[in-house]
């Protein structure tokens, strides 16, 4: 299965006549909880379900005790976490004071070999009308390496090669939550 892209209307209020174009926006689905995610792992690997559990229990433990401590945190083939700091920054070394200057600490995922290639052959395999279809083809059975249609343009080619340095933050949260509009007055 691959992932499922649908229309999203945009409207272009710095051009003049505020005209609309549209956009391959992916569909979502809701979130797998963990004790679907657990159930699922247990099924696949003929281990109990309350062993499972206390595996990922521990596993999470012990990245968030190794990535406080300063370490990163690799699982072979699915890739990495570790702290990243967002700070300010001041024109002189001595002014730097850790506690004023440090505006946040964020847990980073960099993705592996593994899940990277994994990442990179995800087709996109279709695409579907949102309410009130426009008449145009928005189906598409191009993979991920492939070009595309004329609709959806290129396509992701190759995946995360470079490593995740910006990290996954805050999940997947949908796009941002916001909307795809670019008249900030909402005509």
């Amino acid at each position: 299965m691959g992932l499922s892209y649908q229309p999203k209307a945009i409207t272009l209020a710095y051009k003049e006549g505020k005209p609309v174009t549209y956009k391959a926006q992916q569909v979502t689905y809701p979130t797998i909880k963990s004790r679907d995610l657990l159930n699922y792992a247990a099924n696949a690997s003929n281990v109990p379900l309350a062993n499972i559990e206390c595996c990922v229990q521990g596993l999470i433990e012990a990245i968030a005790y190794f990535c406080i401590n300063g370490h990163r945190v690799v699982l072979p083939e699915v890739g990495g976490f570790f702290l990243g700091v967002k700070s300010k920054s001041v024109p002189l070394a001595e002014n730097l004071k850790v506690t004023q200057a440090v505006q946040s600490v964020r847990l980073l995922f960099a993705p592996g070999t593994e899940l990277r290639e994994m990442m990179s052959e995800t087709t996109i395999e279709s695409v579907r009308p949102s309410n009130g279809t426009t008449g145009a083809d928005f189906s598409s059975g191009a993979g991920a390496s492939g070009g595309g249609s004329s609709q959806g343009g290129g396509g992701n080619t190759g995946g995360n090669t470079g490593g995740n340095t910006g990290g996954n933050t805050g999940g997947n949260n949908g796009g941002g939550g916001g909307t795809l509009v670019d008249d900030p007055d909402g005509d």
